[in-house]
């Protein structure tokens, strides 16, 4: 058997709500493909603050060379080097 829902509808209002509900469905999905842009959001975000992203860029090369340069310290025991 087939239940009422209580609410008639015509057949104009139900296509009008389903357009509706598609309009809002397609709007999230474009904000949701704009959220997720990266690439974008890298492209824009560099060129508003290219000075902070050169700056950061230099920062992390100069950690990278003083990492490099610095020099690894052996210990070793004088006893054992002159019995053999």
């Amino acid at each position: 058997m087939v239940e009422k829902s209580g609410r008639n509808k015509s057949v104009d209002e139900m296509t009008a709500e389903i357009a509706e509900s598609r309009e809002r469905v397609r709007r999230d999905l474009r904000g949701l493909q704009y959220e997720l842009d990266f690439p974008a959001k890298f492209r824009r975000s560099f060129r508003r603050q290219t000075g902070s992203w050169m700056t950061a860029a230099g920062a992390v090369v100069v950690l990278i060379v003083l990492t490099k340069m610095r020099k690894k310290k052996i210990y070793f025991d004088a006893k054992i080097v002159r019995k053999s």
